[in-house]
This record gives structure tokens, C-alpha cells and sequence, in this order.
């Protein structure tokens, strides 16, 4: 096995053979609690509190909580629009 290549791209490599799309990459769209606190740098805790205040978009898909990565992007595009006209609290 070549060094210079990562577990990550061995495991893509296989997948995109087993399943036929070579050189297609799937991105995940519905991330978990932990994904969506590092994809938008903000604490778990936070993302719990915002959750149920409604303040981020979310769904429960029975107990587990999920994040719409398009909805998390256009819900931070949102909010920058709103802190450059200046109406954050």
C-alpha cells in the first residue's frame, strides 16, 4: 500500500467501485448534532439550546436530532445579511 495515500481515500475508492460512480463523491447532506458543531464552529451545547428556542433550523427524526446542511447555509447566510444591516439584538 502507497504511503501517501489516507485511509479516507481508500475507503472512497472502494465505495465508488462498489456502487458504480467512479469519481462521483457523495456529500451527506442531513448532519448530526457533533457535524454541525464543527461545520459551523459553534458548541454543541449552543446548537442543543438554539434547537429547542427554534432559533436554527433542525428536525427530530425519531430522538435523534438532525441538521439540514442546506438549511444551515442559507440560515447563516440569513443571519450574515442581517448583522451587515445591523439588525442583530
Amino acid at each position: 500500500m502507497n504511503d501517501n495515500v489516507s485511509n479516507k481515500e481508500i475507503f472512497i475508492e472502494k465505495e465508488e467501485r462498489r456502487s458504480g460512480n467512479f469519481g462521483v463523491i457523495m456529500e451527506k447532506r442531513y448532519l448530526n448534532i457533533t457535524e454541525t458543531a464543527e461545520y459551523t464552529g459553534i458548541n454543541v451545547k449552543t446548537l442543543y439550546k438554539w434547537s429547542r428556542c427554534g432559533m436554527i433550523p433542525c428536525c427530530k427524526i425519531g430522538r435523534i436530532l438532525r441538521f439540514d446542511k442546506v438549511a444551515i447555509d442559507k440560515w447563516i447566510r440569513d443571519y450574515q445579511k442581517e448583522a451587515v444591516n445591523g439588525d442583530i439584538l
